[in-house]
């Protein structure tokens, strides 16, 4: 357990990254109708600013993001 909190340390994008998960979990434990509305909110903004490019992108990355991750599992076997 040790070890994993000295990694969690060096590395501050991942430390950061667990930070803000567990605070979002944690809101959304104790308030789910507040992190709801706020959620809401941000995507409003975001749909006025960006439209829906912004969705298209995420769905890039995120498809290139599962490419990368299983193309080397799926050439092993």
């Amino acid at each position: 357990m040790k070890e994993i909190f000295r990694q969690l340390y060096k590395n501050k994008i991942l430390f950061y990254g667990v930070l803000f998960g567990m605070s979002l979990f944690t809101v959304g434990t104790i308030q789910p109708d507040a992190l709801q509305k706020f959620l809401n909110i941000a995507n409003q903004n975001l749909l006025s600013v960006f439209g829906f490019y912004y969705l298209w992108v995420g769905v890039i990355i995120v498809v290139i993001s599962f490419l990368i991750l299983f193309l080397p599992f799926a050439k092993k076997s």
